[in-house]
């Protein structure tokens, strides 16, 4: 029985090891095989028409973002800071799996959580003020992502 629990892994071990390999070779060389050479010297490649800031990998954490925004306003609810509206400035960097910021988007932050654990960042906050922030994407369950007091955004630290 112990012969043939070695003998499974060996096998196993050995199929995940060749596949492996054999995918890094067919990467490396669609890698190579899509490289154009043009015979014009003054040939450029072409270039986005929207900039993406880089991934920036493990860094930021999946979901979220560092972005630069300008205040525009400012909602209360009880006397307390709950949303911010602000237009992006600069996208600094994406952690995995976050939607695309646009530059110049005006987007709306849940800021209520964040104030009220660091009450020192009041003052930061403030109509016409640049920040930059790290964001998270909130999701929504239950798909009512269109409601007017709804923010996709969640601010999670203001960033010197």
């Amino acid at each position: 029985m112990k012969f043939i629990t070695i003998l499974l892994v060996l096998i196993v071990g050995g199929y995940f090891f060749v596949t492996e390999k054999y995918n890094h070779e067919q990467s490396a060389q669609s890698t190579n095989d899509s490289t154009m050479v043009s015979p014009d010297s003054t040939f450029e490649t072409s270039r986005d028409t929207v900039p993406t800031p880089p991934r920036a990998g493990e860094k930021i954490a999946p979901g979220m973002a560092v972005v630069i925004v300008k205040v525009d306003s400012i909602k209360y609810r009880d006397d307390k800071i709950t949303t911010l509206i602000g237009r992006v400035q600069e996208v600094i960097g994406y952690g995995p799996a976050t939607p695309n910021i646009v530059t110049g988007e005006t987007l709306r932050f849940d800021v209520l959580g964040y104030i009220e654990a660091n009450p020192k960042h009041l003052q930061t906050i403030k109509t016409g003020r640049l920040m930059k922030a790290l964001i998270s994407e909130v999701r929504r369950i239950d798909g009512l992502d269109s409601l007017d007091d709804w923010s996709k955004w969640k601010l999670k630290k203001v960033m010197k």
